[in-house]
């Protein structure tokens, strides 16, 4: 058994080799596929689309809404984009006091940060009013739509990134009341905290 012990011993020191080369190469390997995997796209301008699903629930406790939305737009490098957006919006107190919404805006963010960045975002727009809302004497229709949100960008991919904001949301109705020849105008609009989740591609 003693004889033997040296064998063992160059053995041993092969077999430490052979596993100190396999870590090393899964080091390097594993290294080699994170910043691949988990640094800022290699195109850093072109294309991009930001889809989103959110609640927004009311700050003054009129109505809460649903919110889904997508924009496609450009982005000139990792830090800026700026696109064309659309989004249904319903309001609800209920399942019998529903109004909805599909806003049409312009949507600018700016990303701070590398892999996970702020996100700060400035929506605006006009929401079009979905339900006929008129009587013999009064109607109303869409107006200004604002969502300016805060939040965070991750990229999960090197050209796909999940999404979370908070934000205000607001729309704004017009009314018109006809009464004896005479018109009245008048606007109201909504008072919500957004809470969005989305993908970026």
């Amino acid at each position: 058994m003693l004889a033997s012990l040296p064998t063992f011993v160059v053995q041993l020191k092969n077999v430490m080799k052979k596993v100190s080369f396999l870590l090393l190469f899964l080091a390097i390997t594993a290294n080699a596929i994170g910043q691949s995997f988990f640094t800022p796209p290699k195109r850093i301008s072109g294309y991009v689309n930001i889809s989103e699903f959110g609640y927004a629930p009311s700050i003054d406790g009129r109505a809460g809404a649903i919110t889904v939305s997508t924009v496609n737009g450009y982005k000139p490098n990792d830090h800026f984009s700026a696109g064309l957006g659309v989004s249904y919006v319903r309001f609800s107190t209920g399942s019998t006091n529903i109004v909805n919404f599909m806003p049409i805006f312009a949507d600018v963010r700016a990303y701070i940060g590398g892999r996970t960045a702020l996100m700060l975002v400035g929506d605006i727009g006009y929401g079009l009013l979905l339900d006929k809302v008129k009587t013999s004497y009064t109607s109303s229709k869409g107006d200004l739509y604002i969502n300016p949100a805060i939040g965070i960008r991750t990229y999960v991919a090197e050209k796909s990134a999940l999404v979370l904001s908070v934000g205000y949301l607001s729309q704004y109705v017009l009314n018109r009341a006809d009464y004896n020849g005479d018109r009245y105008n008048s606007s109201e609009h909504s008072d919500n905290v957004s809470v969005k989740l989305g993908f970026l591609f």
